[in-house]
C-alpha cells in the first residue's frame, strides 16, 4: 500500500515540476521563438485524444474549450494537418516530410465527439481519425463502454473509500490513490471482464444500468453522419482487450470483427488501426503481423514520440495528450503545456539529437550501450561475459562503454583498452556512503557525454545505485542482465531489487530457471524478460596439439592412463567442494590410478587444499588455481564435474568442458539442466548428494565408449546451441529491439518495404518475448 501512495506522490510531483517548466518555457517567450525559427524535426507527431469533458476521474478526459484552444494553437501557427492515411503514405514512401506536421485522432467513441469536436473540426477544418471499439458502440441500446469507463463511473457515484479485490486475487485498494487503472482487465476474458464489472458495481453499491452509463458512446446513426461529412473512421477492436494477453484466433477475431462492422455501418474501407491500451505490454509481434495481413494499412500505439520517415507504419507512436495536460485550473496553463509539447521545446532541452535524425541519419548511427557492473577484478564468468559483448558486437552497429565499482587491472582491462573501449572506474565499494552520490553524479555525466541509448547492469550494486542514476541521466532504456537464482540475497536486497525493478524496462535471463525465481521472488512480469544463454568460443578448444597435452601431463604428473576428474569453480560454499572431495573419496577403493584437477581460487581454496595434503586425497588432487588458458587443462581430462548446491546460473565452466569434448557430471542447480542433456552429454544429480556424484564417476569410468559419445555430443551441442556467435547475434537483436521501442527507430526492421519502395522477402524479428514491453 505505501507503495502505491509513493508512485502517486512521485508522479504528481513529476507533474508539477513539469508544469512549471511548461509555463516558464510558453512565458518567457522560447516556444514562440521555436514557432518562428520553424525548426521543428522533419516527422509526423500523432495526437490521441478520448473523451471531451470538463473533469474525469482517470485524466482521459479534455474539456471543449482546451480542444478548441488547441486547434486554434495549430492553425494559427502553421501547422500542417493531414490524415491518419496521408501520414502514413508519407512515412512509407520515405518522401519528405514537412516540419511542423501533425495528425489528430480519437480513441473509443466517446458520444462527446458529436455535439463537441464534430463542429469545431468543421470550423478549422482539420481532418481527423476516430477509432471504434465496436462493441461498446450505441451504447445507449444496452452495450456498456469500455471497462475503464465502467469503472470511472462507479468510483464517481459511490460514498464507499476502499474496493476489495482479494476474491479476484488483487487486494484491497483506496478509491482516492487512483489506482483502478486498466490492467485490472488485461488478463481477463470477455465474459470474465463482464464479471468483474458486475463484482466492482456491487462492492460500491453501484447501479451498472444507470443512464449515464448506458448512452457513454456514438450512435451508429452520429457515427454515419460524421462520416458523410468527412470524419475517418478506424478499428480499435470489438471489446477493447490487450491483444497480446489473449489468444491469438481471439485477437484476430477481435480486430476482424471490427473493421467488419464499421465497414458494414459506413459503406467504406477501414484501412487505420489503433491498439487497445497500445503499450509495448500489449502488442507483439503475431498480433502486429495479423494487422497488416488483415489489410490495415496503419496502425497506432499510444507511445509519445515522433515519426520519422521509414518508420514501421503498423507501430505508429501517439502522444496521449490527456496524460501530459492534467490541469484545467487556469486556461493559460493548458496553452503552455500544449505549446511545448508541439515545439518540442522539453525535446530541445534533454535530447536534441532526436530531432535531427532522418532516415538515412538514422540507419548510419550506433546504438551506444553502456554495460555496468559492481567488480571488474579477475576472470569471473560474468565479468568475461561482459568483456566479450563489449568487444565482440558489431562495431558498425554498436558503440560500447563499461564502468565498474570496484576494479583492478589484469587481462581483462588489458582487452578493453587494445578495442579502445571508454571506462569509467568508481572506485565505489560501498553504494550507501556520500561518496556514492558524488561517483553517480560522475557516472550520469559519462552517460551524457557517451549519449548512452542502453545501459545493461549486472549484480546487485549496479541493479541498484546504477538503475538509479541512469533513470536520473535520462537514459532511455535500461536492461538489467539477471546471472543466477539470488538464493545469496538478503531480504533487504530483495526489497531494494524489486523496488528497482520498476525502472527496469527489459530483463535478460541467463536461463529459463534464473527466469522463474527472479519472477517468483521479485514478482518481475514475464513479458519484460528474454532469455539469452551464455556462449562459449568452440574453435579455442579444437587447437590444442597433442605435443602440448603430453607436455602438460608430464609438468603436472598426470600419466596417460590415469583416469583424470576435473573441476572449475571459485572456492566459495555455494560451489559445494565439500560435496566434490566426499565424492571423489568414495571412489578412491575402485579407482586406483585416479587423478584430480581443480582449477580455482576463491575465500575457501586454503582450507580444502589443507584437507586433502592431510587425508587420502594427498597425491590425487592437484591445485592449479586460478587459470587463463583453460583449454589447455580440459582436454586432460576424462569427466568434468560441477556439483553447486545454491545460486547457480548458467555455467561458463561446463559450455567451456562441452566445448572440449568432455562429458559433464553436474548437480541439478540453476541452468545446469539446460545446458547438459541428461544421459546424452552427462549426467545430472541431485544437489548435496556425494553419493550420486560417487556413481556417476564410477558409471563414466566403467564405461569409456560412452563416455566418447557423451564427449563428442557435447562439443556438438555447444556449438549449435551455445556458440559465441550466436550468443553475441541474440544480444544484437535483442539489443536493437529495445532501441526501437525508445522512439527513435533508426533500423526499420518491420517494415516489409524499405526506402526505394522494394519488398524484403520476410520480416527481420526476434522473439515475441523480446517486443513485449
Amino acid at each position: 500500500m505505501l507503495i502505491v501512495y509513493l508512485e502517486k506522490l512521485a508522479l504528481d510531483i513529476k507533474s508539477f515540476v513539469r508544469l512549471i517548466v511548461c509555463i516558464l518555457l510558453h512565458y518567457s517567450g522560447i516556444t514562440k521563438l521555436c514557432e518562428t525559427l520553424d525548426k521543428g524535426p522533419a516527422g509526423i507527431k500523432i495526437l490521441a485524444y478520448h473523451d471531451i469533458a470538463d473533469k474525469g476521474y482517470l485524466n482521459l478526459e479534455v474539456p471543449e474549450k482546451m480542444f478548441r484552444n488547441h486547434m486554434r494553437y495549430l492553425v494559427e501557427n502553421n501547422y500542417n494537418l493531414i490524415s491518419l492515411e496521408e501520414a502514413a503514405d508519407l512515412l512509407e514512401s520515405c518522401r519528405k516530410v514537412p516540419r511542423k506536421t501533425i495528425v489528430i485522432t480519437f480513441d473509443d467513441g466517446y458520444k462527446s465527439l458529436y455535439p463537441a469536436v464534430f463542429p469545431i473540426v468543421k470550423e478549422f477544418d482539420i481532418p481527423i481519425t476516430v477509432f471504434l471499439a465496436t462493441g461498446s458502440i450505441g451504447s445507449s441500446n444496452g452495450s456498456l463502454p469500455p471497462f475503464v469507463d465502467a469503472i470511472a463511473h462507479a468510483i464517481r457515484n459511490t460514498s464507499k473509500r476502499e474496493l476489495d479485490l482479494t476474491a479476484w486475487n488483487f487486494m484491497s485498494y483506496p478509491l482516492n490513490s487512483a489506482i483502478l487503472k486498466e490492467q485490472y482487465s488485461k488478463n481477463l476474458t470477455t465474459k470474465n471482464r463482464t464479471k468483474f464489472l458486475e463484482f466492482i458495481f456491487g462492492q460500491l453499491g453501484v447501479d451498472i444500468v444507470d443512464y449515464d452509463l448506458k448512452n457513454k458512446m456514438l450512435s451508429w446513426e452520429e457515427i454515419i453522419e460524421m462520416s458523410n461529412e468527412g470524419i475517418s473512421f478506424g478499428a480499435h477492436t470489438h471489446t477493447h482487450p490487450s491483444l497480446s494477453r489473449i489468444p491469438i484466433e481471439e485477437a484476430k477475431e477481435e480486430i476482424m470483427l471490427s473493421k467488419k462492422l464499421i465497414e458494414r455501418q459506413i459503406g467504406k474501407e477501414i484501412t487505420t488501426f489503433a491498439y487497445p491500451y497500445g503499450s509495448n505490454k500489449d502488442i507483439n509481434r503475431e498480433v502486429r503481423d495479423i494487422v497488416e495481413d488483415i489489410g490495415f494499412k496503419c496502425a497506432c500505439v499510444l507511445k509519445d514520440g515522433i515519426n520519422w520517415a521509414g518508420n514501421d507504419v503498423f507501430l505508429l507512436k501517439r502522444a496521449c495528450v490527456t496524460n501530459q495536460i492534467k490541469t484545467t485550473l487556469l486556461s493559460f496553463f493548458s496553452e503552455a503545456v500544449f505549446s511545448v509539447q508541439m515545439t518540442g521545446a522539453l525535446n530541445f532541452i534533454y535530447n536534441s539529437r532526436i530531432k535531427k535524425m532522418s532516415r538515412c541519419q538514422k540507419e548510419k548511427q550506433k546504438i551506444n550501450i553502456l554495460y555496468i557492473i559492481d567488480q571488474l577484478k579477475g576472470g569471473g564468468g560474468t565479468e568475461r561475459h561482459l568483456v566479450r559483448l563489449a568487444t565482440l558486437l558489431d562495431r558498425k552497429r554498436f558503440k560500447t562503454a563499461i564502468s565498474f565499482f570496484d576494479g583492478a587491472s589484469g587481462a581483462l582491462h588489458e582487452e578493453i583498452r587494445k578495442h579502445g573501449i571508454p571506462v569509467k572506474d568508481l572506485n565505489l565499494r560501498r553504494i550507501y556512503s556520500p561518496k556514492a552520490l558524488v561517483q553517480g553524479i560522475r557516472l550520469a555525466r559519462f552517460m551524457r557525454g557517451n549519449n548512452i541509448d542502453i545501459v545493461q547492469t549486472f549484480h546487485f550494486n549496479s541493479d541498484t545505485l546504477g538503475v538509479f542514476v541512469s533513470r536520473l541521466a535520462g537514459v532511455p532504456k535500461i536492461v538489467s542482465s539477471r546471472r543466477d537464482t539470488g538464493d545469496l540475497k538478503k531480504p533487504r536486497q530483495i526489497f531494494l531489487n524489486k523496488l528497482m525493478d520498476r525502472f527496469i524496462d527489459r530483463f535478460i535471463m541467463v536461463c529459463n530457471t534464473v527466469g522463474r525465481r527472479v519472477h517468483e521472488s521479485e514478482g518481475v512480469p514475464e513479458h519484460k524478460a528474454v532469455t539469452i544463454y551464455n556462449g562459449v568460443d568452440v574453435e579455442r578448444f579444437s587447437n590444442i596439439s597433442p605435443g602440448e597435452i603430453e607436455s602438460l601431463r608430464t609438468k603436472l604428473g598426470v600419466a596417460e592412463n590415469d583416469f583424470v576428474v576435473g573441476i572449475a569453480a571459485i572456492f566459495r560454499p555455494e560451489k559445494a567442494y565439500h560435496v566434490f572431495f566426499e565424492g571423489i573419496e568414495k571412489v578412491l577403493p575402485t579407482i586406483k590410478n585416479l587423478k584430480v584437477l581443480v582449477l580455482g581460487f576463491g575465500p575457501t581454496k586454503e582450507y580444502f587444499e589443507s584437507y586433502c595434503n592431510k587425508g587420502p586425497l594427498k597425491n590425487v588432487v592437484r591445485f592449479l588455481g586460478f587459470v587463463e588458458e583453460v583449454e589447455r587443462f580440459l582436454p586432460l581430462m576424462d569427466v568434468f564435474c560441477l556439483v553447486p548446491n545454491k545460486n547457480e546460473g548458467f555455467s561458463n565452466a561446463i559450455l567451456e568442458a562441452m566445448a572440449a569434448g568432455r562429458p559433464v557430471i553436474a548437480s541439478d542447480v540453476g541452468g545446469n539442466a539446460e545446458a547438459v542433456v541428461h544421459n546424452e552429454i552427462g549426467i545430472i544429480i541431485p544437489p548435496d548428494d556425494p553419493a550420486s556424484l560417487s556413481r556417476a564417476i564410477l558409471e563414466l569410468y566403467n564405461n569409456p565408449e560412452r563416455r566418447l559419445e557423451m564427449g563428442q555430443r557435447a562439443r556438438e551441442r555447444a556449438a549449435n546451441s551455445f556458440s559465441l556467435g550466436k550468443m553475441i547475434k541474440e544480444h544484437e537483436r535483442f539489443y536493437e529491439e529495445v532501441f526501437r521501442e525508445n522512439g527513435v527507430h533508426r533500423k526499420r526492421t518491420f517494415s516489409r518495404k524499405v526506402c526505394e519502395g522494394t519488398r524484403r522477402k520476410e520480416l527481420d524479428l526476434t522473439t515475441e518475448t523480446q517486443i513485449k514491453e
